[in-house]
């Protein structure tokens, strides 16, 4: 492939599977709530990436050192992941993934702060865009009564922005952590890791059976987890094999849409027109900060 189709290709591929990944996740989490589903989720996103092993090459530093840093990853990420499972347990997929999905804004600020990336007048404008983008989409303005209350805000948005919060910072940190060791065994013990964190906090914090015997529900999670570490391996072949980062970047970024207009077919979901009008601008954003 050349490197512009394998940069659309991958762009594509991670658009629709991180689109769709959390509107299965959502059908799983309501039966079964949203910890035990995340164990689920992560077993079989470790499983998928397995097999790519063979392509792997580099090596990884698994001193006790850096795997306690990987396991202090593992724990945010989990946490993360917790607290976005937790949102759409109480929320609307539709609403709140649209928010979370704008960390990638913040990490370029974060990036510009403290690692010494550029920032352009034409991303302030994306960063503002989007910041707009999830003033509308946190609120239904139809709710609003006596001016503007904490209790307007629209179920499961706090949660939501901490996630937006958390993987701002997260993300150029491990990035920069990543450095020249292999991503593929990077991301296998780290999924690793993950899934037992998330098993340790179901079991033994939460105190629940891990187990779970409904079909239909295991269906839904193991299509979630496909799709989401599929569009994970999509999306770091595109950056890899490609160096068209900004194609891939861009249309993976439009995922939002995506996830919209899913929940309103399979989720049943209906959002006002004002957070219909939030998503869009969130997404322009996150394609333009994707371009530029």
């Amino acid at each position: 492939m050349s490197p512009i189709t394998v940069a659309i290709t991958s762009g594509v591929i991670s658009m629709i599977g991180w689109g769709l990944a959390d509107i299965f996740a959502k059908k799983g989490i309501d039966k079964v709530g949203y910890h035990k589903a995340l164990i689920y989720i992560q077993a079989t996103g470790l499983a998928l990436a397995l097999p790519f092993l063979i392509f792997q090459s580099g090596g990884i530093d698994l001193s006790i050192r850096n795997l306690l840093i990987l396991l202090i990853f593992a724990i945010l990420d989990v946490g993360g992941y917790l607290l976005l499972y937790k949102a759409y347990e109480i929320g609307k997929v539709s609403v709140l993934n649209p928010i979370t999905s704008t960390w990638a804004v913040l990490a370029a600020i974060v990036s510009f702060l403290f690692f010494g990336e550029s920032f352009t007048s034409q991303k302030v404008i994306a960063f503002i865009l989007v910041m707009v983008g999830i003033v509308f989409t946190s609120i239904d303005f139809r709710e609003l009564k006596d001016g503007l209350q904490t209790g307007d805000l629209s179920k499961g948005v706090p949660l939501a922005i901490l996630v937006f919060l958390l993987y701002g910072f997260y993300i150029p940190i491990f990035d920069r952590y990543i450095g020249s060791q292999s991503w593929i065994l990077i991301s296998l013990v780290l999924q690793f890791l993950k899934l037992i964190t998330s098993i340790s906090y179901s079991k033994f914090y939460k105190k629940a059976k891990i187990l779970i015997k409904d079909k239909s529900i295991l269906f839904w999670l193991i299509i979630s987890g496909l799709l989401e570490g599929g569009a994970s391996l999509a999306i770091t072949w595109g950056l890899s094999a490609s160096t068209e980062t900004s194609i891939t970047s861009a249309i993976s970024s439009a995922y939002p849409l995506i996830v919209v207009v899913a929940a309103y077919f399979i989720l049943k979901e209906k959002v006002s027109k004002n957070q219909y009008l939030g998503v869009i601008l969130i997404t322009i954003g996150a394609i333009l900060m994707g371009l530029l």
